[in-house]
Parts: C-alpha cells; structure tokens; sequence
C-alpha cells in the first residue's frame, strides 16, 4: 500500500493509473496544495510501491486543477488530461507530456467558447502516432456541454476538435475513448435525449 499526502494536508485523490512500458506504475489525480487550491498530480512508482518521483502543476490561475486519465506512447512519455482553471475561463480541457523521469514536455489547454468548464476525462495513444482525448466542453456562455474529443500529436500540437450537440442540445458528455485496429476512434458517454 502506497499513500502521499500533499503539501496542504488535505484531501488528495488517485483517479487514473496505468502500468507503464518501462515496467513502472503512473498514477494521476488531484492533491491540495499549501495555497495552490487542487493541483493536477502524476505520481510514479515502481512495482514495489517506492516512488520514483512525483509531479505537480499548478494552473495558471491558482485554482482548481487536477487529472483524471492517462496513457503512454511506445517512447514511453506520459500524457494526462483533465482540467485546469484559467484567467477567465473556467475549467479548461488540459492534456499535460511528461517523459519517464517525471519532467514536463508540454502543457496543451483548451478553452471552449463559453469559458467555464471543458474537461478531458479520457484519453487514448493511437497507433497512428497521435494522442486522442475525449470529454466535454461548454458550447457558449447560454448552452450545456457538447461531447467533445480533441486530437494532439505527441509534440503537443491541436490536430483537430471535434464536438457533437445531442439533439436536445442539453448535456452530452464523452467518458471514454479507444482507438481500433481498423484505424477509427470510438468514444463513449452520455447525451440527452
């Protein structure tokens, strides 16, 4: 049994873990920081429970940040996708890189139009080399969420958004993403009817 506690002594939570191509434990989440609020977290391991290191960012409004998915690619770096909260515009869909000693490759964020929530809450490495996420994201300041899946490549660069609208244009949420062997990407969720 491993446990951490964070720097604010407070509630810290795992939400995602993988076993890794290099044999280690990834796990990711959120934990309380001193004055930081939630931070998004990714804690390595080894198959013995001992941390390898631990990671944290804190977002750039100093609000609530944290993790909810991971995956790897064959280089083994490490991408987890959650959210993060901005200047002025909510939770924002956040996919951090991380290469296997723990340091930071990239920060990729997303802000949808109506500025207040967009999470990731899966997320994928397809075969074809590319990272896909799943989640959601607030259409405009007046609508609910549309079901949403961004693509990235590993270096961090938008590929393409795409979001669905149900068809009662209320909530419609991705909670999960694969990527098949015949190249296609299927996503799973809820949206209203």
């Amino acid at each position: 049994v491993y446990t951490y506690n964070g720097p604010g002594n407070h509630l810290d939570q795992a939400t995602s873990i993988i076993y890794g191509v290099d044999g280690n434990i990834y796990s990711a989440g959120f934990s309380m920081g001193q004055a930081s609020g939630y931070d998004f977290i990714v804690i390595s391991l080894d198959t013995l429970g001992n941390p390898n290191w631990i990671y944290r960012y804190n977002g750039v409004a100093n609000l609530t940040d944290g993790a909810l998915c991971l995956t790897q690619d064959l280089n083994g770096n490490i991408y987890a996708g959650g959210y993060s909260t901005g200047n002025g515009t909510g939770k924002d869909f956040t996919v951090i890189s991380l290469n296997t000693t723990g340091t930071e490759r990239w920060v990729y964020r997303y802000s949808g139009a109506g500025n207040y929530e967009d999470v990731a809450s899966s997320l994928v490495y397809g075969s074809d080399g590319n990272i896909y996420s799943a989640g959601w994201s607030i259409r405009d300041p007046n609508s609910s969420f549309d079901f949403t899946v961004i693509s990235l490549d590993t270096a961090g660069n938008e590929k393409g958004v795409y979001r669905y609208d149900g068809p009662e244009s209320d909530d419609d949420r991705a909670f999960a993403i694969v990527y098949g062997a015949d190249g296609n990407l299927y996503t799973a969720g809820s949206s209203t009817g």
